[in-house]
């Protein structure tokens, strides 16, 4: 079966990186998370897209995005304080990979209500509660 989600990042309203949760070769193909490296164009484009997008509407709202050769769509969350960025596979139907994308944005928001985002100090390992959450709905998915 083709895997919807390929990788995903947290970004702050600002348009800041957070972390990038990815799928781990070496933990069976688990998502697991990393800090975020893009380069200094895609970076400015993506707070560009994020800070006009929450100047434009408080609702929350999915949209797409194309980088080189691939397709990301994008959703806010957290009373729109975090955006996220999804690489999906192009070929799924958009319907399954937008009610992912929905589900991966209530796990994250269920997982750290915005008071507790906001005691984050910048330590990755603060991520690991999301990783593990995501995981079990995979495996939960997956029966």
């Amino acid at each position: 079966m083709s895997e919807i989600l390929e990788e995903f990042w947290i970004f702050s309203k600002e348009g800041e990186a957070i972390v990038n949760f990815y799928r781990d070769p070496n933990a069976n193909r688990s998502f697991n998370y990393r800090s975020t490296s893009f380069d200094q164009a895609k970076l400015n484009e993506i707070k560009i897209l994020i800070v006009s997008n929450l100047q434009n509407s408080s609702q929350n709202k999915k949209s797409f995005m194309k980088f080189e050769n691939d397709l990301f769509k994008y959703g806010q969350c957290l009373e729109n304080d975090l955006v996220i960025f999804y690489k999906t596979n192009p070929n799924i139907k958009e319907k399954k990979v937008l009610n992912l994308c929905k589900m991966i944005s209530e796990i994250l928001e269920g997982a750290y209500p915005l008071d507790k985002l906001q005691l984050w100090d910048g330590n990755l390992s603060f991520f690991e509660k999301l990783r593990k959450k995501i995981a079990l709905y995979f495996k939960m998915r997956s029966l």
